[in-house]
C-alpha cells in the first residue's frame, strides 16, 4: 500500500507542489470540483509514477486501486467508470477509484500574494509544456489578439527551464496582451520510479481545469499538439496496445470530455491542430519568422535530462527519440537547418537502446511506404464521425510522408 498526502506540509510523504503558490500569485478563486480532479489527478500520477510494473503479473499492467478524498462522493461516482477507463486506456493498467468524503478545501490563502496579484482576464487558456507545438500553439493565439493564460507542469529543472525560456520570447514578443505562465510544479514523494508516466497528460489536463475554474464560465482549453503524433499508430506489431503512448489521442480526449461533462464544468477543450501535421503547424504558423528565431528555445524532447548522464549538454535534443525524429521531419518539410542534437540519426550509429524508435520507423517505411489509413485505428478507438476518421486517416499519411521524406537522407550504412 502507498500512502501519501496532499496539502499537508511537513509530511514526508506529501506530494510537493507549489500550486497553491500560483492560485494564489493570479488571484484566482477556484472551484471545488476543480480542486477535486486536480488531486485526483495527482493521486494517479503518483501511483503510476511510484509503483514500478515490474511488480506486475506480466510486467506491465499494475492493478491499481485509488482513495481520493473529494468533496461531493456521490457526484463523483457518476465520474467513476469514465476516470477508470481513462486511466486504463493513458497507462495500460487496471484502475479503481474510490471516492471518499473530506471537508477540507485548500490551505489558508497567502493574503499578501493576492493583494499583490492582477487579475486574469482572459476566456483562452492553453496547455504550454516548452515543446515546439505549444510554442506554436501560443504564438497563433496572441497573433489573432486572444488574452489567454498559459498552464505548464514540471516537477524538475529539465523541464521547467525550456517553459521558462520559451515563454519569456512570447512575453517580450506579445507583452501588450499580457500573456501569463501558470507554472505548477507537482512532484511525488519519493520512493522507486517507474520511468513510464503515461498518467502525465491526465494530471496536465487536471491543471488546466482546475486554473479555468477559477477564470469564470465559458473557458476555452486549448491543447495544441499536432495530429500525427496526437494518433501515435503504433509503428510496429511490438508496439501495439499499452506500449504506445496515448496522451492527446482522440479516444483520451473523448473520455476527459465526458469527465467534464458529468461535473457539469462550465469550460470546453479544442484541439485546433488535430487535422495537422507537425511540419504543417509550422508552415502554416501565424509568424513564422518569429518561430523560426526561437526554436532553440523549445524542447520536444521525450527525455531531456537524459543526456545529463553520458555527460552531454543536458539542454539539447536527444535526436533519437520518437518526438525528436517527428519535430526533424517537421523542420525538413519547411527548410529549416541546423539545429543541435545529442545524436545525429541521419550519419551516426546508434546503440540498440537508442535506435528503438529510429528502426520502428524504417521498418514501418520498409513494409508500407504508403500506408493504410486504416492502420489509425490500431491505436484506439475514434469515437468521431466518419468524415473526421477519413481526416485522421489523411493526416496520419501525410505525417508519416514527413518522416519518411526526412529519414530518405539518412546515410547508408
Amino acid at each position: 500500500m502507498l500512502q501519501i498526502a496532499i496539502d499537508h506540509a511537513g509530511n514526508p510523504r506529501e506530494i510537493s507542489t507549489h500550486i497553491w503558490k500560483v492560485i494564489d500569485s493570479h488571484g484566482l478563486s477556484v472551484s471545488r470540483l476543480g480542486v477535486d480532479l486536480s488531486r485526483i489527478a495527482m493521486v494517479a500520477y503518483t501511483a503510476d509514477t511510484r509503483i514500478p510494473r515490474a511488480s506486475a503479473f506480466d510486467g506491465w499492467s499494475r492493478d491499481i486501486v485509488l482513495h481520493v478524498p473529494v468533496s461531493d462522493p456521490p457526484k463523483w461516482l457518476q465520474c467513476k467508470e469514465t476516470i477508470e477507463n481513462l486511466l486504463g486506456f493513458l497507462s495500460g493498467d487496471h484502475w479503481v477509484f474510490i471516492p471518499r468524503h473530506s471537508d477540507f478545501f485548500r490551505p489558508p490563502e497567502d493574503e499578501k500574494l493576492r493583494r499583490k496579484a492582477k487579475r486574469l482576464k482572459a476566456k483562452t487558456l492553453s496547455l504550454f509544456s516548452g515543446g515546439l507545438d505549444s510554442f506554436i500553439g501560443a504564438v497563433d493565439l496572441l497573433a489573432q489578439e486572444h488574452k489567454t493564460v498559459f498552464v505548464g507542469h514540471y516537477n524538475e529543472g529539465a523541464t521547467s527551464k525550456p517553459q521558462s525560456e520559451a515563454f519569456a520570447a512570447i512575453q517580450k514578443k506579445f507583452g501588450v496582451l499580457e500573456p501569463a505562465l501558470l507554472q505548477f510544479y507537482v512532484r511525488p514523494p519519493s520512493g522507486e520510479v517507474e520511468s513510464t508516466t503515461r498518467s502525465r497528460s491526465f494530471l496536465f489536463f487536471a491543471l488546466a481545469c482546475l486554473a479555468a475554474s477559477g477564470l469564470g464560465d465559458g473557458v476555452q482549453i486549448v491543447i495544441p499538439e499536432n495530429g500525427f503524433i496526437g494518433l501515435n499508430v503504433p509503428l510496429t506489431y511490438s508496439r501495439l496496445g499499452s506500449l504506445s503512448t496515448r496522451t492527446t489521442h482522440p479516444y483520451t480526449i473523448s473520455l476527459f470530455r465526458k469527465v467534464i461533462e458529468i461535473l457539469d464544468l462550465p469550460f470546453t477543450i479544442t484541439l485546433p491542430y488535430r487535422f495537422f501535421t507537425k511540419g504543417e503547424m509550422l508552415k502554416n504558423s501565424k509568424d513564422i519568422t518569429f518561430i523560426k528565431s526561437s526554436l532553440s528555445l523549445t524542447m520536444s524532447c521525450a527525455h531531456p535530462a537524459a543526456n545529463r548522464y553520458s555527460k552531454q549538454n543536458p539542454n539539447i535534443h536527444c535526436g533519437y527519440c520518437l518526438p525528436c525524429i517527428i519535430r526533424r521531419a517537421a523542420m525538413n518539410k519547411v527548410g529549416l537547418r541546423g539545429e543541435s542534437y545529442a545524436f545525429n540519426i541521419l550519419n551516426e550509429t546508434l546503440s540498440r537502446t537508442r535506435s528503438s524508435d529510429l528502426n520502428a520507423f524504417l521498418v514501418a517505411i520498409v513494409r508500407s511506404p504508403v500506408p493504410d489509413r486504416s492502420n489509425i485505428l490500431r491505436s484506439g478507438p475514434l469515437p468521431v464521425s466518419s468524415e473526421e476518421i477519413k481526416r485522421y486517416g489523411d493526416v496520419y499519411r501525410r505525417g508519416f510522408k514527413e518522416v519518411a521524406d526526412f529519414l530518405s537522407k539518412r546515410a547508408i550504412r
